[in-house]
């Protein structure tokens, strides 16, 4: 733990910084774990143009559903988006290991609600 927190001052960031930024990477890791498991194809491509600001998301090409995501974003926000789109899938007999299940269920609290859905 020493050492990672000298590296972590060396390279200017603080330890809290470093921790926070291995928990987004292992959040990640789980999610596209997650989405392996339920055979959910993750891209990470350069999306973002100037006609079309996107960042990604879930789609459905030649009928079948992926998500992609901008390649240039921060782990945290591809994290973020690509649970986001498995909150889309009903994930209620799948374990998942309760930082997944609550960053799923933060990302579908945040999603707009529409009538009648």
């Amino acid at each position: 733990m020493e050492a990672i927190r000298r590296d972590a001052m060396e390279a200017g960031r603080s330890p809290s910084r470093l921790a926070d930024a291995m928990q987004d990477e292992w959040l990640l890791t789980a999610l596209e774990n997650l989405a392996e498991q339920l055979r959910i194809p993750v891209a990470y491509a350069s999306l973002a143009t100037e006609e079309l600001p996107g960042r990604g998301g879930l789609c459905v090409i030649h009928g079948e559903r992926r998500i992609i995501i901008e390649r240039t974003l921060t782990t945290r926000e591809k994290a973020r988006l690509l649970a986001t789109g498995l909150a889309q899938f009903d994930l209620e007999d799948v374990f998942l290991l309760p930082a997944v299940r609550e960053a799923i269920e933060r990302a579908k609290a945040a999603q707009p609600q529409f009538p009648g859905t």
